[in-house]
């Protein structure tokens, strides 16, 4: 209800002893205009690179937005956070996946968070947004479905195949939604969940096994095995 005023503050923990103890980690990080924090990513190859995905606006008094969030990264662990929200539409953050061997390939999946179907006009377009130079610059998939992105997941040995999820139940079709997937670090994406009921199109969870044989996926009916590759 964007004529609400947002009074929840979102703050960044971490811990460096397994838990066992937790310090705020918010320099630069708008913690006071942030109502939700979506996912948090860490890059395998160096943890002291992390993206943060949250909310798009900040509703001030009477319900302005009065400057796009969406999404932060820090390159120091958490020592500092910088705002990535201009290279991309103002819409929430609700998946991101960082290259398990070259941080600066980034993967970032956008939405409203609503039911919505494809955006009209002007309106920015959700959907995945790809970076090659650490989040600096964003390129949007337009092969993809301009839908809620739900998760995005590298394969465990093979980070040329990349599989993406829609969620968000439609106001007027189903086409658009369940889960893509690429073998060839973006270039062409494939459908591969045509043979889903239309309700359970409606993904919104996936991940690879171990092994990366086998995909498992949470629709909004029912949990899935399978295997694409």
């Amino acid at each position: 209800d964007e004529e609400s005023n947002h009074t929840e503050n979102s703050v960044i923990y971490k811990t460096v002893d397994g838990g066992k103890n937790w310090i705020e980690v918010i320099n630069g990080f708008p913690s006071e205009k942030i109502t939700a924090i979506y996912v948090i990513s860490v890059s395998k190859s160096n943890p002291n690179i992390v993206y943060v995905g949250t909310n798009t606006h900040h509703f001030g008094q009477g319900g302005s937005k009065s400057e796009p969030l969406g999404l932060f990264k820090t390159a120091d662990g958490g020592n500092n956070w910088v705002s990535l929200a201009n290279n991309l539409p103002n819409k929430n953050i609700f998946a991101l996946a960082i290259h398990p061997t070259n941080p600066q390939i980034v993967y970032a999946g956008a939405g409203e968070g609503a039911e919505t179907d494809q955006p009209t006009g002007n309106e920015p377009p959700a959907g995945l947004f790809k970076s090659i130079d650490g989040g600096l610059t964003w390129s949007h998939i337009k092969t993809l479905p301009n839908r809620d992105v739900s998760e995005i997941k590298f394969h465990p040995t093979n980070p040329d195949i990349i599989l993406v999820s829609f969620a968000r139940e439609p106001k007027i079709s189903w086409e658009g939604y369940g889960i893509y997937m690429t073998k060839d670090s973006g270039q062409t994406w494939n459908f591969v969940t045509p043979d889903l009921p239309p309700d359970d199109q409606v993904v919104t969870d996936i991940d690879f096994d171990a092994t990366g044989e086998y995909v498992y996926a949470i629709a909004k009916n029912s949990f899935y095995r399978g295997k694409l590759i």
